[in-house]
């Protein structure tokens, strides 16, 4: 049987979640086909939210430019997501999906979730896979 993984994120976190998840795929619907979205985070500093986009040559720099942001800002963040296009691998099948990391103030654990989603093949519309999913924690970049 699988491990039980306890997440005890508040409502406005989930909420920033569906927001990211709802985004990253606008954002994925608006490419060309085999293209990949800039990186992004959405902090919220408690009067309201701000999306920030991390464009670099390659994906991964624009990513780690979006945590570094993240731990730099993180006494002015109460809230923070940060969402990459990227794969998950699900009881062996490897899909593309919105990969989302989001934390908050006063919790140790950032969660980590997924939206899978069928490439477009010419259509301009990728399909979603299933339901957003809860895939597990890591340490939030809002604790020092």
């Amino acid at each position: 049987m699988p491990e039980q993984i306890e997440m005890d994120a508040s409502e406005g976190l989930l909420d920033l979640v569906f927001v990211m998840a709802d985004h990253g795929m606008k954002s994925m619907n608006a490419l060309g086909l085999g293209e990949s979205f800039t990186p992004f985070a959405i902090v919220d500093d408690g009067r309201g939210r701000k999306l920030i986009r991390f464009s670099a040559e390659f994906l991964e720099d624009g990513l780690n430019k979006a945590r570094e942001y993240v731990l730099h800002n993180r006494s002015d963040i109460a809230v923070y997501g940060i969402a990459h296009d990227g794969y998950v691998t699900i009881r062996g099948e490897k899909s593309d999906a919105v990969l989302i990391e989001a934390g908050e103030t006063g919790c140790a654990d950032a969660y980590i979730f997924t939206q899978r989603y069928k490439p477009n093949t010419g259509s301009g519309i990728n399909d979603p896979t299933g339901n957003l999913a809860f895939m597990g924690k890591v340490a939030s970049r809002l604790v020092p």
